[in-house]
């Protein structure tokens, strides 16, 4: 009777992720064109790409993998180093020998485990609730007399609404020791139209008080 089941080891999470029901030779690349055609995709689009006989790491950003790897299994360990060099990646990529799912005895069979995926956003996550506002705003200052141009950051704001999370974009602009409504460097042009559409904003709210 043939043994039956393979497992992966995630570089990220380090959990292992297994396919127990599973036999490698139902997802290995045997050939080098049948590798070519699926390298040949994957460069053309690799944010979307998919393939039914890659495999990736089960446990997702909320189970706590912060990026699910992706990962092929040849038939000859030569194609799979070889192949190593070839798959683009952001990730360190390398080449080993499948594991079994008693994650300690290997198969024949060799995988290659990159990843040209984009890393999905963190929610919940606020920039200035991670670093002073004011240091920020000075950086931003920094940037701006270093690029000899205005800068602005938009910081993330998260907020409920009738139950429903809703993400707003609030603007980090540069330091400044008046506090004045326009930030350092911006031309005669822009300088009036931010008074003309601020300051009848700050008129309001300092009449409502």
């Amino acid at each position: 009777m043939t043994q039956k089941g393979f497992s992966i080891r995630c570089p990220h999470c380090l959990e292992w992720t297994d396919w127990p029901q599973a036999l490698p030779e139902d997802y290995a690349i045997s050939t080098e064109s049948e590798w070519l055609g699926i390298l040949n995709e994957l460069r053309t689009n690799p944010d979307a790409f998919a393939h039914l006989k890659m495999l990736r790491c089960r446990h997702h950003p909320e189970g706590g993998c912060p990026v699910a790897f992706q990962c092929f299994i040849f038939k000859k360990p030569l194609l799979a180093h070889r192949s190593a060099q070839q798959v683009p990646s952001w990730a360190p990529r390398h080449a080993f020998r499948l594991c079994h799912c008693d994650h300690g005895s290997r198969w024949d069979y060799s995988a290659v485990i990159f990843n040209t995926s984009a890393v999905p956003r963190q929610l919940h996550i606020e920039l200035d609730g991670l670093l002073d506002r004011d240091l920020l705003s000075r950086a931003v200052l920094g940037i701006g007399y270093e690029i000899t141009a205005p800068l602005t950051i938009y910081v993330p704001r998260f907020i409920s609404v009738r139950g429903r999370n809703r993400r707003l974009w609030e603007p980090l602009e540069a330091f400044s020791k008046e506090n004045s409504i326009v930030p350092p460097r911006y031309n005669q042009f822009c300088e009036i139209c931010r008074e003309a559409f601020l300051n009848p904003i700050l008129d309001t709210k300092s009449q409502r008080r």
